[in-house]
């Protein structure tokens, strides 16, 4: 008999971590990182010890207690907390996408564990760790072992790429896997089949951005199946109001065709949808779209999976950020990826983009507004927040501090976005075509709004 056990995921918004056991198998959907429940005890400038392996984690509740996931953890990290080393004792983990809370703890699982995703997300996450800061928390593709020795090579997890419709098999479960469309590419739903069960498990999924066809395919393969339980994901499920796409692309276009100074466009750099979405602009407008050296690594690593320019665009330009000696020289770019990317023809300094302003749009977070300094924004020139507004106190701090920074320089603020999850409309035409028996709602805050959007046919069941 199939069982579910929820360390993660529910009354509340990410940190998903579903155990799936049926017979000998057992698997995990997802394994993210709780944000709200690690700001509790933590911020920017106090983390888990790392000198403490999972000692901090375990401690403070923010990952199952290495003593009820026997076999589960990587055994350095368990070596190191004083906790008994176990031999593997799980099949995999399905990974729906690259959001950390969904993904943000699998850097403490065991390497011999099995990871099943879309190429895409197998792809992004190494972009990712490449990219990051080199903290643990960033080591989902690969790890070194700790305490870290000089020169030791990482240790590659058994990352798996799986392909949307085409069924798998991790012990004696069968899956079959869906692209669905969300804010991140590469998302997947997973439908299982257990020995007494189908259960559907939604990952993160909206129907109204540019990939919502994706989502509609699934509903359309799903009309032929038998579904016992859904795990559905409701992060919008009280919200009625949606913004599109094209929409944000309509908004954004008006504010930008008007500007006769620099436009700086803020979205969540793994956001590809609304990179594409102000490349588009850029080049409707007669403007060069400049994005920052992650964010062109991202361009170019995934550019062969899914439909982005190249590089070499005429409409593209790559960004080179100040650092350490403030000469932009070659040294600077430390990091391998960064050299090959330094090296371009269309790389452009702050200054340089300072000089043409009006014919650039510039991708930059709150956390790049020190090159404000340097780029001097003209009258005349635009802010674009385009991702969701601060939900959390750490959040709403740092939007006080950009209003300072837009203030100082006489920017102003201008809102464009669409969440990557469906509301609470879209989520019960999902529901009634997947027609379930028996519906858990996670990945929520208001699971009993579930009530007021499922058929009666469909049993809603909550669990704590």
């Amino acid at each position: 008999m199939a069982k579910l056990t929820f360390y993660g995921g529910l009354n509340s918004i990410g940190g998903n971590k579903i155990l799936l056991e049926d017979s000998d198998t057992r698997i995990f959907l997802d394994f993210g990182m709780d944000f709200g429940k690690q700001a509790k005890y933590f911020e920017e400038y106090m983390k888990p010890r790392v000198g403490n392996g999972l000692g901090d984690w375990a401690e403070m509740g923010l990952i199952p207690h290495p003593k009820k996931l026997k076999g589960f953890y990587r055994n350095d990290l368990l070596k190191i907390g004083n906790f008994p080393i176990e031999e593997v004792a799980f099949d995999g983990v399905l990974v729906s996408h690259c959001h950390l809370d969904h993904t943000g703890h699998l850097c403490f699982m065991d390497e011999g564990i099995p990871v099943y995703s879309s190429k895409v997300t197998k792809k992004m996450v190494e972009v990712i760790q490449e990219t990051g800061m080199g903290t643990i928390e960033t080591e989902l593709y690969k790890h070194k072992l700790r305490p870290v020795v000089r020169g030791q090579e990482p240790i590659e997890r058994q990352w798996n790429a799986v392909e949307s419709g085409k069924k798998f098999k991790i012990g004696d479960i069968e899956i079959k896997p869906f692209a669905v469309d969300h804010s991140v590419p590469g998302a997947m739903s997973f439908l299982i089949y257990a020995s007494d069960k189908t259960i559907f498990y939604s990952g993160d999924f909206r129907k109204h951005g540019t990939y919502g066809y994706l989502t509609e395919e699934m509903l359309k393969e799903m009309e032929n199946e038998n579904v016992d339980l859904m795990l559905c994901e409701g992060t919008r499920v009280s919200e009625t109001e949606n913004q599109s796409e094209q929409m944000v692309k309509k908004k954004s276009h008006k504010i930008i065709s008007k500007s006769k100074g620099l436009v700086i466009a803020d979205y969540a750099y793994k956001d590809l949808t609304r990179f594409k979405t102000f490349y588009e602009i850029a080049k409707e407008n007669k403007r060069k779209f400049a994005i920052g050296l992650r964010d062109a690594l991202f361009v170019r690593e995934l550019g062969s999976l899914i439909d982005l320019p190249s590089l070499d665009d005429e409409n593209l330009l790559i960004y080179l950020d100040k650092r350490c000696s403030g000469t932009y020289c070659e040294k600077d770019y430390s990091k391998k990826w960064m050299k090959e990317l330094y090296g371009l023809d269309n790389t452009m300094t702050a200054e340089e983009i300072s000089r043409q302003q009006k014919d650039i749009i510039v991708r930059m977070s709150f956390f790049d507004f020190n090159d404000l300094v340097d780029l001097k924004p003209k009258p005349g020139s635009e802010y674009i927040h385009s991702m969701c507004e601060a939900f959390n106190e750490e959040m709403e701090f740092n939007e006080k501090r950009l209003h300072n920074w837009l203030k100082h320089f006489k920017l102003p603020y201008r809102f464009a976005h669409c969440s990557g999850h469906a509301n609470g409309i879209e989520l019960k035409e999902i529901i009634t075509g997947i027609n379930p028996k028996k519906l858990t709602p996670i990945h929520t805050e208001k699971p009993k709004e579930f009530k007021k959007i499922v058929s009666k046919k469909t049993k809603v069941e909550f669990k704590s």
